[in-house]
C-alpha cells in the first residue's frame, strides 16, 4: 500500500489507486505500440516514425501526470 499525505479520505486514495492502474495499463500498451511501430518502421514508409514520436510524447505526458498526481498526495 502507498503512504498517503494526512488528511486524504479514503475515497481519494482509491481513486488515486485507480487512476495510476489505468495509467500503468495506457503505459503498456503504448509501448506495445511503440515495439510494433518500430519493426513497421522497417518495412513501410519512415513516415511512421512521426507516430512513434507522438506516442513518445503522449507516454511521456501521462508519466508526468503520475508525478504530479503522487506529488499531490504523497
Amino acid at each position: 500500500m502507498c503512504p498517503f499525505k494526512l488528511g486524504v479520505t479514503v475515497k481519494e486514495r482509491e481513486f488515486c489507486k485507480g487512476f495510476i492502474i489505468i495509467v500503468d495499463y495506457l503505459m503498456h500498451e503504448i509501448l506495445k505500440l511503440q515495439h510494433l511501430l518500430k519493426w513497421l518502421h522497417l518495412f513501410i514508409e519512415p513516415r511512421i516514425t512521426r507516430c512513434m514520436y507522438w506516442l513518445f510524447a503522449f507516454s511521456h505526458a501521462l508519466e508526468m501526470c503520475v508525478v504530479i498526481w503522487w506529488s499531490i498526495f504523497i
